[in-house]
């Protein structure tokens, strides 16, 4: 049974072309037809009716029988909104056309107006990724939009949705967007500066390419990605701060940017990509971030005003070419050792003039550690542990009864003793021990009393001490 497409109506549901907002009526929720800028969905072969002609028209495309669908009959093809012609588009179209389902599903809850030259993309969720430029339902009038709107409630900006708008010079882009799709907005050429909310997470591959007169795009530190070629060729940007959020930063990035003068780069980013800053003739100095641990191919070439570079110990090597024709690169500060210089492979990436200053010191070599033992008649006193070449303080001398401590001594290699020398450095383990003298014994004195008393004579006695012997 044929179903018509009545201009009137439009899904619920739409699918990959947005809906020109106040051009119809409500939505009837229970049919699939969307009818915008001359196509309806579903209607393959454009004879206002979906049914099996539709089936047999698009089998036709998608078997190679020399069937082609123009931009309009591609639009209407893809039923499951992906932005492409397949055999699941067959499939739900055969199902809708045998009764076996009342809608598409693809349904990208927004819609779209242009008043003059004022583009306005309004309702919630995602907008369509379009994998062509050619299959965005303002595409006849890409050229003269001077002003986008996107309304809040829209969460994702679709692959080439803007792609092409050479006169696009203002962008309103709300909080509720978390994505930039491929390709959004390559080529805006007259488009100066781009204003992302905190609520974005990635800028997809070439996102921004050729928008030859940006000066100014903000990075939030919401964002973790940065694609393939995102600011490819925007040689009027003149400074990028890319946050520490920001783990992946895709290769080619800001290729081209050659009034760039001024990067800062994040914690998050642990490789630089080929050929990421190729041709920013602008930039004098760089600091790569403690995170980056490779550089890959080409990612700083041409850049020919770059005078200096810091390196972080953290990188462990380059890929080919990194610095190539970046003639006036006089200094590199490595914050590594020479040591640790010494052993990354450079896959000549430096030009001749550089000259690399290793900021860090070698490391020594772990000194040895010699342990010396005191003993006292055989027993252990004291132990000592020094490191080699060092000196050390004797111990607090032991006593011994009968004796007086005379000092320490070592055997040598002859077995022969002496006293040792405290101020010579240890070299090896040894053993020290206890020297003692015998004390003398006391002498004894004894008393020797002399008493002269004769008759007629009186002397006090008087008493003399007198060694013995």
């Amino acid at each position: 049974m044929k179903k018509r497409c009545f201009s009137f109506l439009l899904a619920l549901c739409v699918c990959l072309t947005l809906i020109p907002a106040g051009a119809t009526s409500a939505p009837d929720p229970d049919t699939a037809a969307l009818l915008a800028e001359g196509f309806t969905l579903g209607d393959v072969n454009t004879d206002g009716y979906i049914d099996k002609g539709d089936v047999d028209f698009l089998t036709g495309y998608l078997n190679g029988n020399g069937v082609e669908l123009s931009r309009e009959q591609f639009q209407a093809a893809d039923v499951d909104g992906d932005g492409q012609v397949s055999n699941t588009d067959l499939l739900l179209l055969t199902r809708y056309v045998e009764g076996q389902i009342d809608t598409f599903p693809a349904s990208p809850p927004a819609s779209w107006s242009l008043d003059g030259t004022t583009l306005t993309i309004s309702g919630t969720g995602p907008m369509p990724n379009y994998k062509d430029e050619s299959n965005v339902p303002w595409y006849n009038s890409r050229e003269t939009i001077r002003t986008i709107v996107i309304e809040n409630g829209i969460t994702s900006i679709g692959g080439d949705a803007f792609y092409g708008c050479s006169s696009l010079t203002s962008v309103t882009i709300p909080d509720s967007l978390t994505s930039i799709g491929d390709n959004a907005f390559a080529g805006c050429t007259s488009l100066t500066k781009v204003t992302i909310p905190d609520s974005l997470t990635s800028i997809g591959a070439n996102a921004f390419g050729d928008c030859t007169s940006l000066t100014s795009v903000n990075i939030p530190d919401s964002v973790t990605s940065i694609g393939y070629m995102a600011f490819y060729y925007c040689s009027s940007l003149t400074s990028v701060s890319i946050p520490d959020s920001v783990t992946f930063l895709g290769s080619q990035a800001f290729q081209g940017c050659s009034s760039l003068t001024n990067v800062k780069l994040g914690n998050g980013i642990t490789e630089i990509g080929d050929f990421t800053f190729d041709g920013c003739r602008g930039l004098t100095r760089v600091t790569i971030p403690d995170s980056v641990t490779y550089i890959n191919y080409g990612a700083f070439e041409n850049c020919t005003a770059l005078t200096s570079v810091t390196i972080p110990v953290s990188v462990t090597g380059f890929g080919y070419h990194v610095f190539y024709d970046c003639n006036q690169l006089y200094n590199v500060y490595y914050t590594g050792s020479q040591a640790q210089w010494s052993e990354l492979y450079l896959n000549d990436s430096f030009p001749s003039v550089t000259t690399v200053h290793c900021l860090g010191r070698d490391e020594p070599d772990t000194p040895d550690k010699y342990t010396v033992t005191f003993l006292v008649d055989g027993q252990s006193y004291y132990e000592a542990t020094v490191t080699a070449g060092e000196t050390l303080e004797p111990p607090e001398a032991p006593t011994r009864d009968g004796y007086e401590f005379t000092g320490w001594y070592v055997d040598n290699e002859a077995g022969e003793s002496s006293a040792f020398d405290f101020t010579r450095p240890i070299g090896a383990d040894m053993t020290l021990y206890a020297d003692w003298k015998e004390k003398e014994a006391a002498p004894v004195t004894y008393s020797v009393t002399f008493n002269a008393n004769a008759e007629g004579v009186t002397v006090s006695p008087e008493t003399k001490s007198v060694t013995q012997g």
